[in-house]
């Protein structure tokens, strides 16, 4: 099953449900493609933590308790689990993006989806993190969810 599918960051699917937007789209036809969506405890506990949090409530009124608790149950229920996730890429420009890097390569993901400006600038040629990503994990594409969509991803 590894080496395809789809890993997103966790602002991507705080976007998500948020509103019916591009990450929502690129969340749905993410489930939809029957490709694997790849997540760890790291990053599932990261995404409740965060949709928790009173003051992103407030800011975005489309994170309910009702959504927060039906998007955990959906992750749970059909998202691809890998426990645990050793250390493969370290990313000194924002180590709270290294449990998403690693899942990404440890699951062989086709695509990581974020709108995260570090993570993006592991797409661009010649930055030497991004030589070392490719070095690790030449098949990964790391992108925002309007690249995936207009690309036809999966």
């Amino acid at each position: 099953m590894r080496g395809r599918g789809t890993v997103f960051d966790c602002m991507v699917f705080v976007q998500a449900i948020a509103s019916p937007g591009s990450a929502h789209r690129c969340y749905q036809r993410a489930v939809d493609s029957g490709e694997p969506l790849w997540v760890s405890s790291e990053t599932l506990d990261e995404l409740q933590e965060v949709l928790q949090r009173p003051q992103l409530q407030r800011r975005l009124p489309g994170i309910t308790k009702e959504r927060v608790d039906a998007l955990m149950h959906h992750l749970r229920a059909m998202a691809h689990l890998i426990e645990p996730v050793p250390m493969h890429f370290d990313f000194p420009p924002d180590p709270k993006d290294e449990p998403y890097l690693n899942l990404a390569i440890e699951a062989r993901a086709s695509f990581l989806i974020t709108r995260d400006k570090a993570l993006l600038k592991l797409g661009a040629p010649g930055d030497p993190l991004a030589d070392s990503l490719r070095a690790i994990h030449p098949a990964l594409f790391v992108v925002v969810p309007e690249v995936f969509l207009a690309a036809g991803c999966p």
